[in-house]
């Protein structure tokens, strides 16, 4: 209460506070102030939005320099701070006068240089799992072709991407994807990759802000979509109070001709936010180094090494309003993102060598093309501390792909008098709850449930998948601090599951020479299933000191069929292949142990993660022995079940040379062995290895510049599945050098300086024995302004 008057009597003036320390010299002698800052073990850059605790006392979070204040009783305490991306830092302190201490928080994992985490009031808790690797968004990947959310966290060891398109990917984590890895913004899954497993998430990586990889099993706090873990995409913390910040950026890339640019806004009145964001992207015809390629054994040309009509736009906007008190907060969000993609005429139909040489306009889109539209709005709420915190989150989706092409038929069937080949229209509805209840100082349960459902519709004069409807729904609950076992914490937890599959059965028509019908036949089937499922966690973790942790999870993973996996049959074009679902596929179980030892010696910052799982009735895509019923489509692609173990796993490390400079070493490998058959998986990534280096040289072109290299081995994959193209090993060297100009910042690169001819193991293009792009140059602009009003 003394305490109170006094800070009272401050903001009246001098004179007062002076009596009042003079008259209650006995209560405020007591009082005195603990500050410091709060700073980056590896960079040693300030950490904004640390939360500083003491028992008793009012959380703190630190500023944009990392400075905290606090008033204290000359007391015993342990000083713990915590931020999104680091290691808890408890510290013992003795305060008997004003105290000044400056605390070093470790990184969960070693991150990119200058790459600042921010924090945020409502912490991104996750049950028993903890983010390896976290990012505030794109700007530290802008060497990338192409800039999708999967090749700009391709960087992270053990993440893999598989392009789909300029503008389309989805990351893969430990060399699975699809419904294995979930892509949650803001709480939602984001569900338009659900026609296909290598669908991109439509999610241009600009509008992300704050991301957090989970590499691992993580179905208990996220679902069956889960088994191989999630990219959890959140919003950027609230602005200081009366604040307004403005951002824009351009990129422009010499390889396909490509400009890009982008809006931001952000203005905080009180404990409101309003946010709105803008991005639109253009670019040309692909350059490739290659001047053939291969189809169904033709060798065919391509001229001016340009992939003819691979260009295409991209636009999309996002608004968002937040409240956030103390204790209590909502964000209303909606995003829209449209694209057009031109397709490859190589891989449409029957090439021919007019459609191959094109128009001489390498910016226009012809056909055939990919037309994506992907609308999102979400509402999320949450109330409580540190003691007991109840959220919920509620979204919708609509997504709607086009692929549309010159009308061609096959066998005796009139010709289609539209271009529209396929159209795939789906709506999304997810809601979900979680709670947390701490109980003692270092244990906690928590829980929650989720329900979601998906209708797609088809159409067109092509067949791909049938209409179908998807409901899944899951409750889960556990306790963090179960046990103090060995020196370490034990966690547990156990979710249940199910999911209802329909979709309409689809028999295409059958003509004779004179185009009359006689007859039809079964593409798809009918399917009407209900897949239950049970799966579990249990981790240990254990500091051994300020300088090394062991942690150990151990859990059983469940992964249901999608209704894509169960009844399509046709041409994916956006994968240059013809995938025929299985309707017999059932539910896949999982049982998955995951190690992780890290630790730091002086300058030396290091982590190994091996992991082993085995699977009954994994599910996976594989080629067969048999070609397609198309005349175009080549060989046939079935998704299938067998008894599987995979093994494998990462490692980081990073060496402090100076001040200035920094090295960066990963590494990572998987085997997967199918038991059944005795061979491979397809689509394993092969063993790769990363070396980087941050300088930030003598000569300054502005503030903060830095000289970046970055040499990449990859090597050859010749333990494939039957049938599955081997591929070669290569090496690239990436080089790029930036700096900041006051509020602006710039950077220059080139990616494959030697222009390497090399094939992506998990390309598309590696079907028609396209090597990936050559030698890129370009240069990103960004233009950040920040006010406040206070």
């Amino acid at each position: 209460m003394l305490l109170n008057l006094f800070q009272l009597f401050c903001s009246r003036g001098r004179v007062l506070p002076l009596l009042l320390v003079a008259l209650f010299g006995g209560d405020a002698v007591g009082q005195v102030t603990l500050h410091g800052h709060v700073r980056d073990q590896a960079s040693g850059l300030p950490i904004s939005d640390a939360v500083v605790e003491i028992k008793g006392v009012t959380p703190v979070l630190t500023c944009k320099h990392g400075a905290f204040t606090i008033a204290v009783d000359t007391a015993r305490y342990d000083l713990v701070v915590r931020h999104l991306g680091y290691r808890l830092s408890r510290t013992p302190l003795e305060v008997h006068a004003d105290t000044h201490v400056d605390v070093w928080l470790e990184p969960i994992r070693i991150r990119l240089d200058a790459v600042v985490i921010a924090g945020s009031a409502e912490p991104m808790s996750n049950g028993l799992i903890q983010p390896v690797e976290v990012f505030p968004g794109p700007e530290q990947f802008t060497n990338d072709v192409n800039l999708h959310l999967g090749a700009m966290l391709r960087s992270v060891p053990g993440v893999s991407s598989v392009n789909t398109g300029a503008s389309a990917g989805l990351p893969w984590i430990r060399g699975l994807g699809g419904n294995r890895v979930g892509v949650f913004v803001e709480g939602v899954p984001q569900q338009n990759q659900q026609w296909a497993v290598d669908h991109g998430t439509d999610l241009d990586p600009w509008m992300a802000e704050r991301i957090a990889v989970y590499r691992g099993p993580a179905t208990l706090r996220y679902g069956a979509n889960a088994s191989a873990g999630v990219i959890d995409i959140r919003a950027a913390p609230m602005l200081e109070e009366r604040s307004l910040s403005v951002g824009a950026f351009t990129r422009a890339q010499r390889v396909n001709d490509g400009i890009e640019g982008g809006l931001r806004y952000r203005q905080r009145f009180r404990k409101l936010q309003v946010e709105a964001r803008v991005v639109a992207r253009e670019f040309a015809d692909y350059r490739v180094p290659a001047d053939e390629f291969i189809h169904l054994n033709r060798i065919l040309p391509i001229y001016d090494n340009r992939l003819v009509n691979t260009s295409g736009t991209m636009n999309s906007q996002q608004i968002r309003l937040r409240y956030d008190a103390v204790n209590e907060g909502f964000r209303v969000e909606a995003r829209r993102s449209q694209q057009v993609n031109g397709i490859f005429p190589g891989i449409f139909g029957i090439p021919t060598i007019p459609r191959l040489s094109g128009d001489g306009l390498p910016r226009e889109t012809a056909l055939p093309r990919m037309e994506s539209l992907h609308e999102t709005a979400s509402v999320h709420y949450y109330k409580g501390n540190e003691l007991a915190r109840f959220s919920m989150t509620a979204g919708w989706q609509h997504s709607n792909r086009k692929e549309l092409g010159p009308p061609h038929t096959h066998g005796n069937r009139p010709l289609p008098q539209t271009p529209l080949a396929i159209e795939l229209d789906m709506h999304a509805f997810f809601a979900s709850t979680h709670f947390e209840k701490s109980v003692g100082s270092d244990a906690k349960w928590f829980g929650g449930a989720q329900i979601e459902h998906l209708n797609s519709v088809s159409s067109g004069w092509e067949f791909l998948v049938s209409d179908y409807t998807t409901t899944t729904a899951g409750g889960y609950f556990g306790r963090e601090g179960l046990l103090h076992v060995l020196g370490g914490r034990l966690d547990g937890g156990v979710r249940g599951d199910f999911a209802v599959v329909r979709s309409t059965p689809y028999a295409e028509l059958l003509y004779d020479s004179n185009q009359q019908i006689i007859g039809s036949t079964l593409l798809s089937s009918a399917t009407d299933e209900l897949f239950p499922g049970v799966s579990a966690s249990l981790s240990w973790a254990r500091n051994y000191d300020s300088h090394h942790q062991l942690s150990v999870q151990l859990a059983r993973t469940i992964r249901f069929p999608s209704a894509y996996e169960l009844s399509a049959n046709g041409v994916h074009h956006g994968t240059f292949r013809h995938e025929q679902g299985n309707p017999t596929l059932r539910t896949e179980t999982g049982y998955q142990l995951d190690v992780r030892l890290s630790g730091y010696v002086d300058r030396l910052s290091w982590e190994v993660s091996p992991f082993l799982g085995y699977y009954d009735n994994f599910l996976y895509l594989g080629p067969s022995a048999m070609f397609s019923f198309l005349p175009h489509a080549g060989q046939l692609y079935r998704f299938r079940q067998s008894d599987v173990i995979r093994t494998g796993g990462e490692l980081l490390a990073r060496y402090r040379v100076s001040g200035s400079l920094s090295v960066l070493v990963t590494a990572e490998y998987l085997v997967q062995y199918n038991l059944d058959e005795g061979m491979s998986l397809p689509f394993t990534p092969p063993f790769k290895t990363e070396c980087s280096a941050n300088w930030q040289p003598f000569l300054k072109f502005g503030n903060e510049t830095y000289l970046r290299t970055g040499y990449a081995f990859v090597a050859s994959q010749n333990w494939v599945d039957r049938n599955e193209p081997p591929t070669e090993q290569y090496a690239l060297l990436n080089l790029a050098f930036g700096g900041r100009f006051g509020a602006f910042q710039w950077s220059v690169f080139v990616n494959n300086v030697f222009d390497r001819v090399y094939i992506d193991h998990l390309s598309r293009y590696k079907l028609l024995n396209l090597p990936e792009p050559g030698r890129n140059a370009g240069i990103l602009l960004l233009y950040e302004f920040n006010h406040s009003h206070t």
